[in-house]
């Protein structure tokens, strides 16, 4: 070949080559363009979740923070709750399928879509070349943008939204509890968990005999509580000096007694609670049977007990059978007693409040006061224990000799329930350092006669009735003249002795009532009382349950 022929071949090669690497360079350059780049996985800020876990999810569909189900109350911190039912009630697709969604995330009924044109039938549409959307009229609906609010209850607070989305579950925590309050949770306000303890400060002196703690959260909140002798006539806990009465001219406030009805239901409510199971004849729980008598025999019918609340005093009594008027004789019934007439009635509870016993005052002298009780107080029996067989006489299980009278009130059960019942009642321990052990006159003279076979032994007491003489003794303030209508004898029944089943006559006299002295009559088959007019001229068998009591002592004065 001719050397002109090669440099032009040569050349054409060198062309060729160059149109080549050019080529290639060009070719390497757009195929390095058209590589996607590296994906970053981008996790959503809600939870995802199914039956069993919860977790972050990229749109990738790339999952991390895989967790189970964690539940406080019923209610995971992603919103799932235990026990949760699926409900499908929300259509979601992607570029591939269609499927029916629950708000926990659950997927039900995924299917491939089957386009009618560009257009599946759950709504999805294929996009056009170019990525434009074949009906530019509708279009994708936006990804929702949660709107939360502070939700709590009793134990929890959250942030929830309007869709239902529920997250940051925490139990409420800080705060202090107290008695009017519930500890405040220091991140949402909310009260929560139990009231707490009272702040009780000291005792303070109210000035007669009691001292009272007030809370210091709620002044209302008080106790109160009798003072107690540290042997030297001061109290324990206040520091007051102690004092067993309080006198107001011619009355003296001691001891106390139930005496008015508690006429509040909500507050008998209360008290029923306080009270628990009622009694039975087989089973007395926590309360005391009276003991009362039907025809002759303690029976189980009739019962009481005792609450404190408020610092205050109260008792319950309950009832299943009718207290007879008569302990001997008369058997239990609507017919035989005054219980009813009095408007108590088998099988309810009666709440009355312990108050203070107001006295007369008698006579006083040498530091000391003979005193009465102002007030009718009970209803008693003189002589529960008796049969007659000609005259009435004593049974031998009251310890008395065989064949003493009835009216005999050395051995009258009326004597040994002032002493023992009303007594241990009506007094506490300080109370009863200031009563006098006195001497009972039950000789003639006691029943203003010169000689009586029904007089008895004098007797020792504590408390017990007046006599005859006594009730007739003028510088007492009485009227000397039995027949007479003396004011001064005129006392009035308390709520609690109609109830225990005081004669219901005394109606007839303003609710004054009769009541028994400790004086048998001159025919000795009676005791007499005074009646609601204030004479001296009654007097009834010693068995009859409905006259009054009218307890009188001698105390140490100041």
């Amino acid at each position: 070949m001719a050397k002109e022929q090669k440099k032009k071949v040569l050349g054409i090669f060198a062309v060729i080559l160059c149109l080549c690497a050019g080529a290639l360079a060009t070719y390497l350059v757009l195929n390095n363009q058209n590589e996607k780049p590296e994906h970053t996985h981008e996790y959503s800020a809600e939870y995802k979740r199914d039956e069993v876990n919860h977790w972050f999810e990229c749109e990738c569909g790339e999952k991390s923070e895989v967790e189970n189900h964690t539940f406080v109350d019923g209610v995971c911190i992603c919103g799932y709750e235990e026990g949760h039912v699926h409900n499908f009630n929300e259509t979601k697709s992607d570029a591939n399928n269609h499927w029916s969604e629950c708000e926990c995330g659950e997927k039900d009924q995924v299917e491939s879509h089957t386009f009618v044109g560009n257009k599946c039938e759950c709504g999805y549409e294929k996009e056009e070349e170019g990525g434009n959307p074949v009906n530019p009229e509708t279009p994708t609906p936006p990804t929702h943008s949660h709107n939360y609010e502070s939700k709590f209850n009793e134990t929890h607070h959250w942030k929830e939204c309007a869709c239902g989305d529920k997250t940051e579950l925490i139990a409420h925590s800080g705060g202090k509890a107290s008695c009017i309050n519930k500890a405040e949770c220091l991140t949402c306000g909310q009260q929560y968990g139990e009231i707490g303890n009272h702040s009780y400060g000291d005792w303070m002196s109210n000035g007669n005999g009691t001292h009272t703690k007030t809370c210091g959260n709620d002044n209302s909140h008080k106790i109160t509580e009798s003072c107690i002798d540290n042997g030297n006539k001061v109290c324990v806990f206040c520091g007051a000096s102690i004092e067993t009465y309080s006198r107001v001219e011619d009355k003296i406030y001691f001891g106390s007694y139930p005496q008015t009805e508690v006429t509040d239901n909500a507050f008998k409510s209360t008290l029923n609670n306080l009270a628990g199971e009622l009694p039975t004849a087989s089973n007395n729980r926590n309360w005391t049977s009276y003991g009362y008598y039907i025809e002759g025999k303690e029976e189980n019918f009739m019962w009481y007990i005792d609450v404190t609340t408020g610092g205050k005093k109260y008792r319950g009594v309950y009832f299943t059978s009718y207290r007879p008027c008569w302990a001997t004789d008369v058997s239990s019934s609507s017919d035989n007693t005054f219980q009813d007439e009095n408007g108590y009635y088998t099988n309810t509870i009666y709440w009355f409040e312990y108050e203070p016993i107001e006295w007369r005052i008698l006579s006083e002298s040498a530091g000391k006061a003979l005193l009465m009780s102002n007030l009718v107080l009970d209803s008693q029996a003189y002589q529960n224990k008796c049969y007659k067989s000609g005259y009435h006489y004593c049974t031998d299980s009251n310890g008395a000799p065989l064949y003493t009278y009835a009216s005999n009130y050395k051995y009258s059960t009326m004597r040994n329930w002032l002493n023992d019942n009303f007594y241990n009642t009506a007094f506490d321990r300080i109370e009863k350092e200031i009563i006098n052990i006195v001497l009972v006159d039950n000789s003639a003279s006691s029943m203003m006669v010169t000689e009586s076979k029904f007089a008895c032994e004098s007797t020792y007491d504590n408390i017990f009735l007046l006599s005859l003489r006594e009730i007739t003794t003028t510088a007492y303030g009485f009227d000397d003249d039995t027949f007479a209508n003396d004011v001064s004898k005129q006392l009035k029944t308390t709520d609690y002795s109609r109830c225990q089943g005081y004669d219901i006559y005394s109606r007839n006299y303003g609710r004054r009532g009769f009541w028994w002295l400790r004086t048998p009559t001159s025919f000795g088959d009676e005791v007499k009382a005074v009646g609601g007019d204030g004479r001296v001229n009654y007097a009834r068998f010693m068995d009859y349950t409905a006259f009054g009591v009218v307890p009188a002592i001698q105390i140490k004065l100041n």
